[in-house]
């Protein structure tokens, strides 16, 4: 028994929760539906007012018309001065021209539903979702199999549960 939960344990300890960004939106000109996912071990940390943090259509799980000869997708924070804020993604697509889809609020560090801001003509959504991290998973299921094993091992059964002892009367 406590072999099955120390090889549980160990195994949990190994794996990780993953980040899921899913994306689509229409770039307004020319117009153009463009949509990607991503999956990453962590949340994403973009540098603010630096360098755009970029990932080749390659690197993405799934695209549609994602530019396969120019950085695919670009993720940059800017800070004008509060509260002027905004993350912005910059989408390269097959059509080469490049959409920026802006946002008012930190994107990629939370998980959530987040709608561009209408600073520009680019519309879209950005789904941001966490998977369970494996370790609770696994230690539910480890936990149930022991309470099944146990069960299994100590019940008694119905013949066993009735007093068959007789009283001298």
């Amino acid at each position: 028994m406590r072999r099955i939960a120390l090889s549980l344990f160990l195994a949990a300890a190994g794996m990780k929760a993953s980040v899921i960004y899913s994306f689509s939106g229409t770039g307004a000109s020319p117009s153009e539906p463009v949509a990607f996912q991503l999956i990453e071990p962590t949340f994403l940390q973009v540098p603010l007012n630096g360098t755009p943090l970029v990932f080749p259509c390659f690197l993405l799980t799934s695209s549609t018309n994602c530019a396969s000869t120019s950085p695919g997708i670009a993720f940059t924070d800017f800070n004008y001065g509060s509260p002027s804020f905004q993350q912005i993604i910059t989408f390269n697509a097959s059509n080469g021209a490049s959409y920026n889809f802006n946002f008012n609020s930190f994107i990629v560090s939370a998980v959530g539903v987040y709608t561009t801001n209408g600073n520009t003509p680019n519309v879209g959504t950005l789904t941001v979702s966490e998977t369970p991290e494996p370790a609770t998973v696994l230690l539910a299921l480890g936990g149930a199999a022991i309470i099944c094993i146990r069960r299994r091992f100590y019940s008694v059964s119905p013949d066993a549960s009735r007093n068959t002892r007789s009283v001298p009367g």
